[in-house]
């Protein structure tokens, strides 16, 4: 890895790289052998099976990665290794048309899509996510069959969960939920408190649940052929 010209000791491979909000830390993955680990700083962290992106805070202070050993997953946060889990989610997708569809349907519409007959799907980093003022961090892992937005050492079960967004205040957190893969049904989570259910939820501006203050939020959601402009006020 070369940075203004200045090269890092060499390794295997290197990729993943991301630099902090300062400009003043970089951290990228690297492969010796058949391990891989971050460097961050210039100083290697721990060895692992496989390791992903690292995503630094908003106050450019924190480090957060997914790790893999084995067949488990780890959140790593400035070096500390969590609990671990059957996966951790690293992207996010949406339909062509922008509405929250589960994983089967999503890899339909983006394995057909390559033919031309049903659109593609977008793709969106869905790793760790940092509240704005970086004392939160909010992401998302499964464990058995159910998916868990963990944050704040909580977690919720569901189906499948998408798009994590923190208010400005960083106080509340918000995401969408898929409730039953087989129906379709998915409502916003505020708080750990379910909203009305709705057939599809659709995305905005990268997320599907947009805060326009830290006391109010909206989105928009189907449900049979009427389309709905959700306005919720945050008490």
């Amino acid at each position: 890895m070369v940075t203004d010209g200045q090269e890092d000791p060499p390794y295997d491979q290197v990729g993943g790289m991301s630099f902090s909000l300062d400009s003043k830390r970089k951290g990228y993955v690297a492969w010796k052998g058949n391990k891989r680990f971050i460097v961050v700083d210039g100083k290697e962290l721990d060895q692992y099976d496989a390791a992903y992106l690292p995503v630094f805070s908003p106050d450019s202070k924190r480090l957060a990665y997914v790790a893999k050993r084995t067949e488990k997953f780890f959140l790593i946060d400035d070096g500390k290794e969590g609990k671990p889990y059957d996966e951790i989610q690293l992207f996010t997708l949406s339909g062509n048309a922008g509405g929250l569809l589960s994983r089967s349907r999503i890899r339909k519409k983006f394995i057909e899509g390559a033919t031309g007959s049903a659109g593609t799907a977008l793709i969106y980093w869905g790793g760790p996510i940092f509240s704005p003022d970086s004392s939160r961090l909010a992401f998302v892992a499964k464990s058995g069959d159910k998916w868990h937005l963990v944050v704040d050492g909580k977690e919720g079960p569901y189906d499948e969960i998408f798009a994590v967004s923190f208010s400005p205040d960083c106080k509340r957190v918000a995401y969408a939920a898929l409730l039953d893969s087989y129906s379709g049904k998915c409502c916003i989570v505020l708080d750990d408190i379910e909203g009305p259910q709705f057939e599809e939820l659709y995305r905005s501006e990268r997320n599907y649940v947009m805060f326009d203050s830290s006391e109010s939020l909206h989105y928009i959601a189907r449900k049979g052929k009427a389309l709905y402009l959700i306005e919720e006020t945050i008490k």
